[in-house]
């Protein structure tokens, strides 16, 4: 985004190495499911829209999973059959299909086993030297909510207790089942059973987002969406007997989002993006030709490119090398290997760390998103001239 790329792209695989794996395309997935109850499709388009802005591919696949088994938790109770639904959301080709019938198939060997069932996911899903991916990856996450949903057998806390349980990213994963056993049980059977919940919502950690709080008046901004969303799909609203009732146009799940290999993704995008690229490499404008240079070596543009515009390359090359927090995730993230990938292609293209890594914190908080590559690369010279 510091370059100008907008969503959906910047959740490209082609683009963005963690967007074939990281978790964001459940965890912030939830909500969208409550906004379209008993329309699986409508949750899953909405949901989309939102979590493609950091991810694709399997990921995306989990978006659909989740949103339709939350949207379907409102008209079916029986686990089974909402985990039927939520694999019915799923492309065929999805490898969350496998990851769910191995959870079944494993869940149904060792019923009063979990730990079996952990050693067995970990066996075959964990990648050796991937930490991040595997801490926060849609693959071992996934099957962990599957598996802990499955040994909660319809109980709340045991349900959560098991999503603890199992590790991972279990904070996110808790709240995903959170959401999904919320809304099987409702809120007067959670009050039935003594939980003690606190009307208030304490924001710690994001920005620019409310403070303080009431969980309640979170709840009356999904129900006051929900209500736009059930109006747009042809559904009404009408009181009978003093008590509001909603005619809801029912869907079925199924999948809104299929699969594209890595080749087809680029090739898809190439047919988008390549005059644009070929127009701002001209642009003299230093984002634009940034964003040009980072776009063309992901796309395997760069050659050409260089060869056709050798003055305008390295013009946009010294620009994209100004932008710090871009060449130091490139250079300087976890060694998985989409990021490896892409890494060697900005080798190619003749790219280099910079002089400092920045610490984590000043990546956070330094708001400068440009600055001098002749104060970053200070032990070789840089020239933007030919």
């Amino acid at each position: 985004m510091d370059l100008g790329i907008q969503a959906p792209m910047t959740g490209s695989i082609a683009l963005n190495p963690w967007a074939e794996f990281n978790v964001s395309g459940q965890f912030v997935s939830e909500s969208f499911g409550l906004v379209a109850p008993a329309m699986p499709q409508t949750a899953a388009k909405i949901g989309l829209h939102y979590t493609k802005v950091t991810i694709d591919n399997e990921p995306a696949q989990t978006t659909q999973l989740f949103t339709t088994m939350i949207s379907t938790a409102f008209i079916e109770s029986d686990i089974n059959k909402i985990l039927d639904a939520g694999v019915a959301s799923l492309d065929p080709k999805s490898i969350m299909v496998q990851i769910i019938a191995d959870v079944r198939k494993w869940h149904s060997q060792n019923p009063d086993n979990s730990a079996e069932t952990h050693r067995l996911l970990h066996e075959k899903y964990e990648l050796k030297d991937a930490l991040i991916r595997n801490k926060n990856g849609s693959e071992l996450n996934t099957a962990v909510i599957i598996a802990a949903f499955l040994y909660g057998n319809g109980n709340f806390s045991e349900t959560i207790r098991h999503s603890m349980n199992f590790g991972y990213d279990a904070d996110c994963n808790c709240a995903t089942l959170g959401t999904l056993m919320g809304t099987i049980y409702g809120h007067r059977r959670i009050l039935n059973e003594g939980w003690q919940i606190i009307d208030r919502y304490k924001n710690t950690t994001r920005d620019n987002m409310p403070m303080d709080e009431t969980i309640i008046s979170f709840a009356d901004r999904v129900v006051d969406v929900f209500e736009m969303v059930n109006q747009k799909n042809g559904g009404s609203k009408t009181v009978v007997n003093k008590t509001v009732v909603y005619n809801i146009p029912s869907e079925n799940p199924a999948s809104v989002y299929k699969l594209l290999t890595l080749d087809e993704e680029k090739l898809r995008l190439k047919n988008e993006v390549e005059k644009d690229i070929v127009s701002n490499l001209h642009s003299g404008k230093k984002q634009e030709m940034a964003r040009a240079a980072y776009l063309a070596v992901s796309l395997d543009l760069a050659k050409d490119l260089k060869k056709k515009y050798p003055k305008q390359w390295k013009e946009a090359c010294y620009n994209l090398s100004g932008y710090w927090k871009v060449i130091s995730n490139i250079f300087h993230s976890d060694g998985f290997k989409s990021m490896l990938q892409l890494k060697e292609k900005f080798i190619a293209a003749g790219f280099i760390p910079m002089d400092v890594v920045p610490e984590d914190e000043l990546l956070y908080k330094d708001l400068e998103t440009w600055k001098d590559p002749k104060i970053l690369y200070t032990s070789i010279k840089v020239s933007s001239k030919k």
